[in-house]
Formats: structure tokens, C-alpha cells, sequence
């Protein structure tokens, strides 16, 4: 997307030491146009965090600042590769993983834990039931209430969705040396590692690597090794038989973990056979682990809190409008921010981005703390993850370019928001609250003493995704134009709020000279970020400045450099960049 750089004022505060509740996937790494944000900062403030943890790092993964600076505090970023729904699996405050229940000392009329409708109350498992065959509510008198009679299916149908056979997209498969998708129905080359661990690489990589050998991730692998294959694969949904009724049913519909039971001893229960249990035997239902229940950090709370707050004021805006009560007007319900990945991490700068700086003093590397951050919704009983975004934050004590800034590196969502509705302003509700998170971000940051974040706003293209693996099909994709516009309208509710105090674009920011003693153009002024479409482009013009020697420099370059002759590839990557 565009870069725009903003500034924020600094309060006190700090949050929790590095954890990771999830496990991360590879990251997918996208082209995207950068626009860098700028934030106002109060200097002089002193996080008590300090002196509490008594280390060289603050919790958030802020690194300690100097003292004549604010503390820095630094964001989670992780990959989630799919919409995350939680089985009946517990995590400990520590992070770690804890099974909420197995067959083991419990009979037939007990939770087995292996699907989340044993965590269910009757009405929940009802809602559910009727959202995978609308049917069941004419079948039942229109009433939720009452015994709900299961439907007379074929052996080939699943007796909860009451369709046949259910075919999803293949998985994604993504180039090891390029990180390009590799699309349905096209060749590509593989291998595996003695661990088992599966490279693949498409044809554009293999074909353009020279002497038999394609790099990637600091590791090469002989072209004579490889397999090739083509991506033809389709993923159909794995069926369960109900241990009591013995029907058979889709193991997504049924919301069953199979990973819960891989020994295959566990005996599941059909959500029908359940609901009778319940109703019958008048069961107790073991309270449902889930998104509330993660663990809580300051900035957790700081978003979720202002959140609720601007959805409560828009609520009553527009019951006011509608002459009615705030309850009686639609709302968001069931909604949680976690974050559920917060750790340390070191950046080192390519070699290559380097050696055209043999005169400046670039850092060789960037410490930052890497961060998640998940919006959930419970819906129909199961908290569906609605959005997700990545950060890596900076801190004082990182040099320049990035000292005490933020970069939004993903986000992402699905469009299973509900409800469907506007605001008082006419602003879908979604786009509200995604909006809000961003801006609830940006202000924890203000607070925390950073001066800038950097956010990319470039759209995947159809097919191909960012964070969450598969999206709706009605869901829209913006262009270009529209997805900037969607940041700036942020940008501007956030600078009302004296949380932006401005904003511009990479452009701008580090390519148009200004007069300035310190705003020569140079890469030496451009922030390094992991994974960055940025700093990847400049490393391959590099590569290519050095195949193909120098070139024409134009006489507009230099006089906006107000150099002479020199072609230094520092100029020349600029230029290239430029053009």
C-alpha cells in the first residue's frame, strides 16, 4: 500500500513480557506501495514497567529507551494462515496448551471434547443446527424450543448441512525462493528435508537460476533434486460417524477436531444425539473455553475498551436518529481483541542493501518486537476470527532510519461481521470497527512514545491471499485507489482526534528533495522492515545494477540531488527506485 509516516504523544505505560499462543506460520511475503504515518510524541515520560521487570527490555518487547527519551513499546506480528476457529483445547496463562477435556474416566453421557458442540448449551446447539439447514425451523414449528427432530437422509448426505460431498481450495502453496503463489493447475518443483519439511519452487525460479542451484532462505538446493509436480490438488471435507446414531456428517459441519483424537479411541457424539442428552438427562454443560478467555495484555485492553466505547456513543447516535432506546437498535455483540503473539526479534540488513552505503553508518541490524494482534466474534456459539493484523515495532533503542517507529506490516479480514448495518454516519459497521482497532493501535503507540508508523496499502488479487487463507466469495476486493482511500479516511478521524498530527507518502517523504540540511535523497534514509516490498525491490535493483553496470543518469537527477558526476549506486538505486 502507500507509506505515510505519523507522529504520537507518549504516556505512561508498557504491557507484558514476549509470548506466542499461537503457532506462527511462514509468513507470506506480498509486493505492496508503502505510505508512512507520523504521530506526535510527548518526550520525557517514564514507563513503570521499568522498574518492575528490572531488564534490558520492557513487556510489548519495548526495548529500554535512553533516559532523555520516552519508552518505546513494540507490536506482535504473526501469520494465521485460515479463519481460527477454537476447538475444546485450553491455553494456560503461559501460553501453553492444555486439553479442557478427554474420554478418559468420563462415560458416554459426558463431554468427550473432541467437537466444540459438547461444550454447547440446547439453545446453542439449536442456533447451530438451524444456521446449517434453515429447514429444521419449519420442520420444528418455527420454534428453537422443544425437541428438534433430526432429518431422514441418504448414506451419501450429511445429516447437519444435508449436502453431499463439500470440495475447498487447495491449500496455498507459495515459491521458497521468491515467495510468489504458486496458482492452481501450475507447474512447480518440490523437495523435502530430512525432517520432512516440504520446498516448494515455481517455474519462473527454476528456470532462471544458473549453475543447477536455487537459493533460498540463506540455502540452496541442486535443480537435479527436485520433483516436478503440478498444483492440481483439491481438499474434500473428512466425514464423522456419530458413536449413537451412527449418521454420518461433515466433520466441519459437526465442528469435530479430529486432531483431539488421533488415536481414533474417543466416541463422538452428533450435535442431534447431544442436544437429546441435554434435554433428557438434564446434563450440566462445562462452561466453553474461548476467545475472552486468551490472555490479556494492556494493549489488548486499550483497544477492546475503546472499541466498546465508540460503539456504545454510535448506538445511541443512532437510536436517537430512529427515536428509539439503545437497546432496541442493532448491535455489535461478542466481540474480543487478543493479542496472541508478542516476541522478540532481530532484523539484519541484507548484505547487499549495505555495501551501496560505504560511506554512511546503516545499521547492521534492527532489534523489534513482532506482534499479532486478532479481532474474534462469537457466532452461533463458535468465535470466528474476523481480522487480523501484524506489527513490528521499533523502539529507541534501534538507530535510524527506524528508531521509534511502527510498521503495519499485514491486515486482513473476512467478511462474516455481524450485524449487516450502518452507523449513525452511514458507515458500514464493519469498516467502523476495523477503523477503530487501527486508531486504537495507533493511540497505544502515541502513548508509548513512538513517532512513527509505516503502513502498506496494497490490495492481494483475486485468488490470493495475505493472512486469512480462504475469504467469501461475496466478499469485495478495493483496487488500489479505493484501499488507500480506506486508510486516509482512518487517517483523518484519527488526526481529529490529535492521535495523527500528519500524514504524506514514501514518494514524497524520501524522493522529493525539500531543502532541508537532512533530507538529502539517499537509501541511507529509508527505513529497513522485515519482510518490506521496499527494502526487497532495492536489493533487486541492485543485483541488477550490478549485471548491467551503470546507466544514463538523467540531468533531472542531478540537479534534485545537487551532486555532480558521481554515479555511486546509492544514486542509481534511487533513481531506479524513482522511475
Amino acid at each position: 500500500m502507500v507509506e505515510s509516516p505519523m507522529t504520537l504523544n507518549s504516556n505512561e505505560g508498557s504491557d507484558d513480557d514476549d509470548w506466542s499462543l499461537t503457532a506462527v506460520v511462514h509468513p507470506i511475503l506480498k509486493q505492496k506501495v508503502e505510505s508512512p504515518v507520523t504521530l506526535n510524541t510527548n518526550e520525557g515520560s517514564k514507563s513503570p514497567m521499568d522498574d518492575l521487570f528490572g531488564l534490558g527490555q520492557s513487556p510489548e518487547g519495548c526495548m529500554n529507551s535512553h533516559p532523555e527519551e520516552p519508552n518505546m513499546v513494540c507490536v506482535e506480528t504473526s501469520t494465521v494462515k485460515r479463519d481460527i476457529n477454537f476447538s475444546p483445547q485450553s491455553f494456560t496463562h503461559d501460553g501453553h496448551s492444555t486439553e479442557l477435556m478427554t474420554q478418559a474416566e468420563h462415560d458416554d453421557s459426558k463431554v468427550s471434547g473432541v467437537c466444540l458442540t459438547d461444550l454447547f448449551t440446547a439453545e446453542q446447539i439449536k442456533v447451530h443446527l438451524c444456521s446449517l439447514n434453515p429447514s429444521l425451523i419449519s420442520i420444528n414449528a418455527g420454534k428453537l424450543r422443544g425437541k428438534m427432530t433430526a432429518p431422514n437422509v441418504g448414506e451419501n448426505t450429511c445429516q447437519l448441512c444435508v449436502e453431499e460431498g463439500l470440495t475447498f481450495a487447495a491449500p496455498a502453496i507459495s515459491c521458497a525462493s521468491c515467495g510468489a503463489r504458486i496458482l492452481h493447475n501450475s507447474t512447480y518443483y518440490w523437495s523435502e528435508d530430512g525432517m520432512g519439511a516440504r520446498y516448494c519452487f515455481c517455474t519462473k525460479c527454476f528456470k532462471g537460476s544458473r549453475r543447477g542451484i536455487i537459493s533460498f532462505n540463506e540455502h540452496s538446493v541442486l535443480k537435479a533434486t527436485l520433483n516436478k509436480d503440478k498444483n492440481t490438488e483439491d481438499s474434500s471435507e473428512a466425514w464423522v460417524q456419530c458413536d449413537k446414531c451412527e449418521q454420518w456428517q461433515h466433520q466441519i459441519c459437526a465442528l469435530y477436531n479430529s486432531e483431539q483424537d488421533i488415536k481414533g479411541t474417543v466416541k463422538y457424539t452428533c450435535p442431534f444425539c447431544r442436544l437429546k442428552e441435554i434435554e433428557e438427562a438434564n446434563i450440566h454443560v462445562p462452561p466453553a473455553f474461548g476467545a475472552r478467555d486468551l490472555r490479556r495484555t494492556k494493549l489488548s485492553d486499550h483497544i477492546e475498551h475503546r472499541l466498546f466505547r465508540s460503539l456504545e456513543q454510535d448506538r445511541k447516535l443512532r437510536a436517537e436518529i430512529l427515536g428509539k432506546q439503545p437497546e432496541e437498535v442493532l448491535g455489535a455483540s461478542g466481540l474480543s481483541v487478543r493479542v496472541v503473539l508478542s516476541i522478540n526479534k532481530q532484523l539484519k540488513v541484507n548484505r547487499q542493501f549495505l555495501d551501496i552505503l560505504p560511506k554512511e553508518s546503516y545499521p547492521t541490524e534492527f532489534p523489534y518486537k513482532s506482534k499479532v494482534i486478532l479481532l474474534f466474534q462469537k457466532i452461533e456459539g463458535v468465535d470466528v476470527c474476523l481480522f487480523a493484523m501484524y506489527v513490528q515495532e521499533f523502539g529507541s533503542e534501534c538507530s535510524n532510519p527506524n528508531k521509534r517507529s511502527v510498521y503495519i506490516s499485514y491486515l486482513d479480514s473476512v467478511k462474516y461481521f455481524r450485524p449487516d448495518a450502518k452507523t449513525s454516519t452511514g458507515v458500514a459497521l464493519r469498516t467502523f470497527v476495523y477503523h477503530e482497532l487501527l486508531i486504537g493501535y495507533l493511540e497505544y503507540c502515541k502513548n508509548h512514545g513512538f513517532a512513527t508508523c509505516y503502513i502498506w496499502a496494497c490490495p492481494s488479487l483475486r485468488g490470493d491471499d495475505y493472512i486469512l487463507n480462504c475469504h467469501p466469495e461475496n466478499q469485495k476486493r478495493p483496487n488500489s485507489n479505493k484501499l488507500v482511500q480506506w486508510y486516509k479516511k482512518m487517517i483523518k478521524k484519527a488526526k481529529a482526534e490529535n492521535i495523527v498530527v500528519g500524514s504524506t507518502n514514501i514518494y514524497d517523504r524520501f524522493f522529493v528533495p525539500s531543502g532541508e540540511s537532512n533530507s538529502k535523497i539517499t537509501t541511507a534514509r529509508l527505513p529497513y522492515f522485515d519482510g518490506d516490498y521496499l527494502s526487497g525491490a532495492i536489493e533487486d535493483i541492485i543485483q541488477t545494477i550490478g549485471k548491467n553496470g551503470g546507466h544514463q543518469m538523467t540531468k533531472r537527477t542531478f540537479k534534485a540531488m545537487a551532486r555532480n558526476s558521481d554515479l555511486s549506486k546509492d544514486i542509481l538505486v534511487m533513481e531506479k527506485v524513482d522511475s
